[in-house]
């Protein structure tokens, strides 16, 4: 399917702002439709037959969309074969001027490994705002949750509109900046200000993740390997789970979540430096 999206983007900028955006919106409502279901199956969290039920219903779906996808998928290879061939031999000649672009894309791989650094503290989240809230609060934060989903569609709406008409570097360079002030803020903030920011915090998430996307379909689609390199470029969010959702554990036996995000925020200053060092490659 990756292959498939690549050959497709070379057509229209268009089409690729549009398949990326579609992308984006379902991913959110698959979100979304998980944590309603889970509302609807979990209603105690102490059960084990009712997680045991959500699990297997979810499984269940999985392995009825993954093969509905397989079938799919190569229907529309087989539709799409011949105009690929046509493609092929204009490949060539956009893969050379595409080496200083992967190098600057090389360095946006390392800005959003870095910027991923909220992993630190993600999983302690939920358990801080509990003790720092109370248990009405968490409660109702969780049951919120609705509003950080919206808050990441209008964030893939603002980002498919503002993807051409703003340089992509700078359009997450300022996403990163206002990220560290909002983080800074959360450490200080009461329980509505908390909602308010972590919903900025969404927002501005799905706007470099979008715009990320973006750059590396641009970058990838003219590539020799071009699936690999473009899977490969997605991979900093797993690399960034294996790094700091551990890291943030070992870290809160000695310090807190407060000082915690404050390490997270350090990492996103880094993040902003490289953004900024990128400036220095031609535009494309």
């Amino acid at each position: 399917m990756i292959n498939l999206f690549l050959n497709i983007i070379k057509e229209s900028n268009s089409i690729k702002k549009k398949l990326i955006f579609l992308v984006r919106i379902a991913n959110i409502i698959g979100i979304l439709g998980i944590s309603i279901f889970f509302q609807f199956i979990v209603s105690n969290i102490s059960s084990l037959e009712q997680w045991n039920l959500f699990f297997v219903i979810g499984w269940i779906f999985s392995f009825s969309f993954i093969f509905i996808i397989i079938l799919l998928n190569s229907k529309i290879q087989l539709l799409y074969h011949d105009s690929n061939e046509n493609q092929l031999i204009n490949q060539k000649k956009d893969c050379i001027n595409n080496n200083k672009a992967f190098s600057m894309m090389f360095i946006l791989y390392i800005v959003f490994f870095l910027g991923s650094s909220d992993y630190l503290f993600a999983f302690l989240f939920s358990s801080w705002i509990f003790n720092k809230f109370g248990e009405f609060s968490w409660r109702l934060y969780n049951s919120l949750y609705f509003i950080f989903i919206i808050s990441e569609f209008l964030g893939s709406w603002i980002a498919y509109n503002l993807s051409d008409k703003l340089d992509k570097r700078k359009l997450i360079f300022v996403g990163f900046s206002s990220y560290i002030f909002i983080m800074i803020s959360l450490t200080v903030s009461n329980f509505l200000l908390l909602i308010i920011l972590n919903s900025f915090l969404f927002l501005i998430g799905s706007i470099c993740t979008f715009t990320y996307t973006s750059f590396v379909s641009d970058i990838s689609k003219n590539e020799k390997y071009k699936t690999f390199k473009y899977q490969l470029l997605h991979t900093y969010q797993s690399l960034a789970r294996i790094v700091f959702i551990p890291l943030g554990f070992f870290l809160y036996f000695f310090i807190t979540v407060e000082n915690i995000i404050t390490v997270s925020t350090f990492l996103f200053g880094i993040s902003a430096i490289f953004i900024i060092s990128t400036f220095l490659f031609n535009k494309e």
